[in-house]
């Protein structure tokens, strides 16, 4: 005869609540975090406001302003930009720019490759 395998009991999960008992034992695991909320902060969300810039009626005498007090002209700054007559040149200079910089990445050792100087003077005349 086959014997019957008795049900193993699975261990309850244990989900604690959320209490000011539980965030005071873990005051000093809280205070650890503080300094990286700060750094998140000051460097992944405050300059979205500059993004806002972007849309609005930015010169040098509104730089002042608060930015809810410029002038919102939507896509316009972006209108200008693409249709510039400098605009392509400058896309050109930007994605060279790129490209050497990669390369000199790459090619940063010392001088073993016999063009890494080259593409390092090139960058930095460049750039």
């Amino acid at each position: 005869m086959k014997k019957k395998k008795a049900k193993e009991a699975k261990p309850k999960e244990m989900k604690q609540k959320f209490s000011w008992g539980l965030m005071w034992r873990q005051r000093y695991l809280l205070a650890m975090s503080v300094p990286f909320v700060i750094w998140l902060i000051i460097f992944k969300y405050v300059p979205l406001w500059g993004w806002t810039m972007a849309f609005q009626e930015v010169k040098p005498g509104t730089f002042a302003l608060p930015v809810w007090e410029r002038e919102f002209v939507g896509l316009e700054n972006f209108m200008k930009a693409f249709t510039d007559r400098l605009f392509p040149q400058t896309m050109v200079n930007t994605i060279m720019l790129s490209i050497l910089g990669i390369a000199k990445m790459l090619l940063n050792d010392g001088g073993a490759v016999p063009c890494s100087r080259t593409v390092e003077c090139i960058y930095g005349y460049l750039s």
